[in-house]
């Protein structure tokens, strides 16, 4: 609850940190005031995603015991709380993306597979386990063939080539018998444009 600000305190690291961003030091009669002579404080700010300070480290001790390393150690440590700050702000962001894709993904009147790169099915959307009468699980971590039967080629082609497809026709089998079906596929790349699944 105490109050850092220079019009309070005087000039100290906390307040000087704050004022201009950068990592100080403030030793012994430095201080402005005289109560604080006996004191040594090295401060860093710590900043959100955007380098707006959200607040400062401290360190603070005997002024007649400082150190010079001191400093180096709060930069380092407000650096990685700054860090971590921006990953969790990251995971925040990430989780929301998600949780707006799943919805996007359970509520398209189309039917969605994924599959991965192999070709395995990783997850099918309501639509799917509707159209195949089934709750997933029979066609979920097996081959897409499971889905299309020999019409999976246009999807083997695709994650060989790296080659979209839209609009095919083909015959889909389902519980009811088979159906005639427009199928369109996407690959997914990661980074580096290795292909690690489909769509």
């Amino acid at each position: 609850g105490a109050n850092w600000r220079d019009d309070q305190v005087g000039t100290n690291a906390i307040s000087t940190s704050l004022s201009t961003g950068q990592p100080m030091q403030v030793s012994g009669c430095e201080h402005f005031c005289l109560r604080h002579h006996s004191w040594t404080c090295s401060a860093a700010p710590i900043t959100d995603q955007n380098g707006e300070i959200m607040a400062v480290l401290d360190i603070s001790g005997p002024a007649q015991s400082s150190y010079s390393h001191t400093l180096g150690m709060v930069v380092a440590a407000a650096e990685a709380i700054s860090m971590q700050l921006r990953i969790q702000q990251k995971n925040n962001e990430l989780t929301l993306a998600n949780k707006r894709l799943t919805s996007i993904f359970n509520t398209m009147s189309d039917g969605v597979v994924l599959i991965d790169s192999l070709g395995i099915v990783n997850e099918v959307n309501v639509v799917v386990k509707q159209m195949l009468g089934s709750s997933g699980k029979e066609v979920v971590g097996r081959p897409i063939e499971r889905i299309f039967g020999d019409n999976a080629h246009f999807t083997r082609t695709m994650l060989d080539n790296k080659q979209p497809y839209n609009d095919v026709e083909v015959m889909v089998p389902m519980k009811s018998g088979a159906s005639h079906c427009l199928v369109s596929g996407e690959p997914l790349t990661d980074a580096r444009g290795k292909i690690n699944g489909g769509v």
